[in-house]
């Protein structure tokens, strides 16, 4: 990659349920030369609110992993909320449990999503790298 060209960042927001489809997706990411960040980036100690901010701040995308307790995540709903106000694309991703109309109401409601359900982690992460880089993020 030329230095002269950032990285795409990739936000992943999820809940504990979605988290090996996180650390999956975070490997596959480096590998195709983009970065992702996540909670477990997150120093003991440190704001978790500001790291958020700071983090959406600078994102090119966020990858929402939409699982059965997602609907009650706060940070999750928080993530979204900033990530639409700032017009930065969000790609929902339904995993097992969810229902294809849980994502089609509330905040997600409004994105298009891949459905991941009934894939294994390191499919799921195959097919949003491929979603990603569909959509203009990443080396092409």
């Amino acid at each position: 990659m030329d230095e002269r060209t950032p990285r795409v960042s990739v936000f992943l927001s999820f809940t504990s349920q979605g988290r090996v489809y996180a650390r999956a997706l975070a490997a596959l990411l480096s590998s195709a030369d983009m970065e992702a960040w996540f909670d477990e980036i997150v120093q003991p100690g440190e704001s978790v609110e500001a790291a958020l901010r700071h983090a959406l701040r600078s994102t090119s995308l966020v990858v929402v992993f939409v699982t059965p307790d997602a609907s009650t995540s706060r940070w999750l709903n928080f993530e979204v909320g900033v990530a639409t106000g700032r017009d930065v694309p969000v790609l929902p991703v339904l995993l097992d449990g969810v229902d294809a109309t849980f994502a089609a109401s509330g905040v997600l409601g409004q994105y298009q999503a891949l459905d991941a359900r009934n894939l294994s982690a390191p499919l799921a992460a195959a097919r949003i790298v491929e979603a990603v880089q569909h959509m203009g993020f990443g080396p092409k």
